[in-house]
């Protein structure tokens, strides 16, 4: 029994506080960690109270289609990931993200693209490479002893005539005939990747376009007609010939002029150098 005065020690402060839980990040954090990509485009245009027709096409050259899909991850209703970075730049860019960081989560997320790891050749030993050599000798020197009885026959015969040697094609008239062989049963493209000019000429100076092309826009230029080609930043466009990427018209923030259209159609580049942008 308590008396009158007396203080319940249930009452009484311990001297200690339950914790309290963390307060909940914002619901529209872009820096949340764990998001998708998809969702950090859209907690970036939430946080700044915008809809989807606020930003295209006035401020950003994209449709309200594809900002959703982009915000989705839907890749069913966007073009390949070559035309797509450039179209998930310049959003992301429009938002205040970090759009290499997002081009690089989505290249590894949603498109799930691996880079190549180059195979290390497998090793020889001493042993082999000696065996090998030793083989090779042997067959020099039983090669040159056949060669040096049969000229010793023909000799005290009649003298043949000298033999004609046929001479290999160099490289350079192998690549002349690849820069003058038509480029017919071909279809060159060139697709934007960023806001980019780009500028296509005949071969009497006239122009058939000179704009700036948005991203994802395709223009498709006509072979064989002697076309050059001209831009400001070669960087933001990507050559498709016969629906395979073959690289850039050049290296970013770099201009090209009077680039010739058939030389895009046939890579000579990649044949004098075993890979690279299209000459």
């Amino acid at each position: 029994m308590f008396q009158s005065g007396d203080v319940d020690p249930a009452s009484e402060p311990t001297g200690t506080t339950s914790p309290q839980p963390a307060p909940a990040p914002a619901p529209h954090d872009p820096d949340m960690p764990g998001l998708s990509p998809g969702q950090r485009l859209t907690a970036a245009r939430r946080n700044r109270g915008l809809t989807h027709e606020d930003i295209a096409p006035a401020h950003v050259p994209l449709s309200t289609a594809i900002l959703r899909a982009l915000e989705t991850e839907d890749t069913e209703r966007l073009p390949p990931f070559a035309i797509t970075q450039g179209m998930l730049r310049s959003y992301a860019e429009h938002l205040g993200l970090d759009a290499v960081a997002l081009v690089r989560q989505w290249r590894a997320e949603v498109q799930k693209v691996e880079e190549p790891v180059a195979a290390e050749p497998p090793r020889r030993g001493v042993l082999p490479l000696l065996w090998g050599a030793g083989a090779a000798g042997l067959a020099v020197a039983m090669i040159a002893g056949v060669w040096f009885g049969v000229s010793e026959l023909m000799w005290a015969a009649d003298p043949a005539p000298a033999p004609v040697v046929a001479t290999a094609p160099s490289t350079t008239t192998v690549l002349e005939a690849l820069n003058t062989a038509p480029a017919a049963a071909r279809e060159v493209r060139i697709v934007a990747t960023r806001l980019a000019w780009l500028e296509a000429r005949g071969p009497d100076g006239a122009i058939y376009v000179s704009r700036i092309m948005a991203p994802g826009e395709t223009y498709t230029p006509e072979l064989g007609a002697g076309w050059t080609v001209h831009a400001r930043d070669a960087g933001a466009f990507v050559v498709v010939v016969d629906g395979i990427e073959t690289g850039t018209l050049g290296e970013p923030g770099t201009a090209v002029l009077s680039r010739r259209v058939d030389q895009l159609a046939v890579p000579v580049s990649e044949a004098a150098n075993g890979g690279g942008r299209p000459g």
